[in-house]
C-alpha cells in the first residue's frame, strides 16, 4: 500500500489522474482477488495517511471478466501533499520525493488556486440560499465512495471538506451547484436551450427557454427535455418490450457536461447554448480548450485537463463525468452506433463548439408548425395564455404523443397547470388524447 500512497501523493501534488489496480507491469489483466472488500481497506488508508485531506476516489471495475480497483485523484488544491511526512512529485513515468524546487512550486500553486475564480468567496451567499436537499443528496453520493466518511446532517462540514465553504463564506463554486437561484450572483450560472425550426439560426423557433436554476437542477430539466424532444423508440420481441432513446444519449449527455464543467466561468458574459436545427444540434461553451490540448486529442485517448476542478469533482460524485479522459471517445462511439457521423469540435473565438451533424429535429417540423401554431388563438385566454398554448402545439406537432408531464417538464410548468391549458386545446379541437391513460399521449387533430 506504501507504494500506491507515494504515487496517489504524486499525483495530487501535480494535475491528478487515475490508477489502475490489477494490470501487470507488462499489460496483462491478471485483476485483484477479493476486489470490492479490499476498496474499503485501501480507501481508509489513503485518506488516513495522505496529509491533508486529499481528492480520492477508490473504487471497484469489472472488466474482461476480471476485478480492477480504480484510483481516481483529483490535482488538490492545498498543495504540498504528503506521505507519512514526506512529500512527492510524479514525474512523466516515475514518482520521487519532491526536491525544493517541486516544494517551492507547489506552495505557488496553492497560494494560486486561493485566488482561482471557484474558490473566491461570494459574499451575501447565504446557506438559507443553498439547496440543502440538494447538498444532501451529494453527501450520500459522496459517503457512498468514501464510506470511511461521514457528513450526515453536517452540510457546512461537507461542503468546507469539497473546498465550497472557506473563511466562513461559501464560495462561487457553491453558487453554481446549489444555490436555489444563482443568478442573481452569477447571471453566468444560465443556460439557453433553443429549438429553431430550421438549419440556420432566426427568430423563427420552436423552443427558446433559458434554465437558471443551479447545475443539478439545470442537468436534471435539460436532460428531461431532450429526452421528451426526441422521444423513444420500442421493440416488442415475444412477452419482452425494450424501449431505446432515439438519439445518443450517452454523446449528447456527455457533450453537455463537457460544456457545463469546461466553460469559463470568469466572465458576467460566459454562456452554454444547445441550439437544436432541423438537420443539427450544436453545443457552444465560452472557453476554448486547456493548454496542451487540441481538436485532434478529442478523438483519443488524453489527460483530462481541468478548468473548475471543484465543479466537476462534484459532477463526478454523482456520476454525471469521468476522470480517465475517453469522454469523447465515447461520443464517438455512441454516434456511430446510431448512424450518425462524428462529432466535430471547433474553437471559434473564446467559444469551444461541439456540432452533432445530423441529429436535428427533422425536415418539415418547422414548416408544418409555423402553419398550424399562427391559427392558435383561444378566445377565452389572454394573450400570454395563448403563447404557452402555441408553445404546446408546438411541442405536440414535433413529438407526437407526449404526455401531459412530459409536456410539463419541456416548458417548465406545473403538471396541474399543463393539464388545464390541455384541456382548453382540446375543447377548442385543437388536439385529442389517444391510448390508455397511463401511456396514451396527445396529438394535434389534422394528424389523424
Amino acid at each position: 500500500m506504501d507504494t500506491i500512497a507515494k504515487n496517489v501523493c504524486g499525483l495530487i501534488n501535480e494535475e491528478g489522474g487515475d490508477l489502475l489496480l490489477g494490470i501487470s507491469g507488462d499489460g496483462e489483466i491478471v485483476g485483484i482477488n477479493e476486489a470490492k472488500a479490499k476498496v474499503d481497506e485501501l480507501s481508509n488508508y489513503l485518506n488516513q495517511h495522505v496529509q491533508p485531506n486529499a481528492p480520492i476516489s477508490v473504487s471497484s471495475v469489472r472488466y474482461k471478466k476480471h476485478d480492477l480497483i480504480w484510483i481516481s485523484v483529483w490535482e488538490g488544491a492545498q498543495k504540498p501533499y504528503s506521505f507519512q511526512g514526506k512529500i512527492y512529485a510524479r514525474g512523466q513515468e516515475d514518482t520521487n520525493k519532491a526536491n525544493k524546487e517541486d516544494v517551492s512550486g507547489f506552495i505557488l500553486q496553492r497560494k494560486a488556486s486561493e485566488f482561482h475564480w471557484e474558490r473566491q468567496s461570494l459574499l451575501g451567499l447565504e446557506e438559507d440560499d443553498l439547496s440543502i436537499r440538494q447538498v444532501e443528496d451529494s453527501i450520500l453520493l459522496f459517503e457512498r465512495k468514501n464510506p470511511h466518511l461521514r457528513f450526515s446532517n453536517d452540510t457546512i462540514g461537507f461542503l468546507q471538506y469539497m473546498g465550497l465553504y472557506q473563511n466562513g463564506h461559501f464560495t462561487n463554486a457553491a453558487a453554481i451547484l446549489y444555490a436555489d437561484n444563482p443568478v442573481r450572483y452569477l447571471p453566468q450560472a444560465k443556460i439557453r436551450l433553443t429549438v429553431y425550426a430550421h438549419e440556420k439560426s432566426s427568430n423563427s423557433f420552436l423552443y427558446d427557454r433559458l434554465y437558471e436554476s443551479n447545475l443539478f437542477q439545470n442537468i436534471q430539466d435539460v436532460f428531461s427535455y431532450i429526452d421528451v424532444l426526441f422521444g423513444r423508440s420500442s421493440h416488442i420481441s415475444g412477452l419482452k418490450r425494450t424501449d431505446r432513446q432515439k438519439y445518443p444519449i450517452v454523446a449528447v449527455r456527455e457533450g453537455i457536461m463537457n460544456a457545463l464543467v469546461h466553460r469559463d466561468y470568469t466572465k458576467v458574459s460566459s454562456t452554454v447554448h444547445i441550439s437544436i436545427y432541423s438537420n443539427r444540434m450544436v453545443i457552444s461553451n465560452t472557453g476554448t480548450l486547456p493548454e496542451g490540448l487540441r481538436i485532434p486529442d478529442l478523438k483519443r485517448e488524453h489527460t483530462s485537463i481541468l478548468r473548475n476542478p471543484d465543479i466537476a469533482r462534484m459532477c463526478f460524485v454523482h456520476d454525471l463525468i469521468e476522470m480517465l479522459g475517453s469522454g469523447t471517445q465515447r461520443m464517438v462511439k455512441d454516434c456511430k452506433a446510431y448512424g450518425l457521423a462524428d462529432p466535430i469540435w471547433k474553437e471559434d473565438g473564446d467559444h469551444l463548439v461541439l456540432e452533432f451533424p445530423g441529429l436535428g429535429i427533422g425536415e418539415g417540423v418547422g414548416d408544418g408548425v409555423n402553419e398550424g401554431v399562427s391559427d392558435v388563438v383561444v378566445p377565452s385566454a389572454s394573450e400570454g395564455v395563448n403563447d404557452i398554448l402555441k408553445r404546446l402545439v408546438t411541442l405536440i406537432h414535433a413529438t407526437p404523443g407526449m404526455n401531459a408531464k412530459q409536456l410539463a417538464v419541456a416548458i417548465g410548468k406545473g403538471h396541474s397547470t399543463v393539464e388545464r391549458y390541455l384541456k382548453l386545446l382540446r375543447e377548442n379541437m385543437l388536439i385529442e388524447f389517444r391510448g390508455a391513460p397511463k401511456d396514451g399521449g396527445y396529438f394535434l387533430l389534422q394528424n389523424k
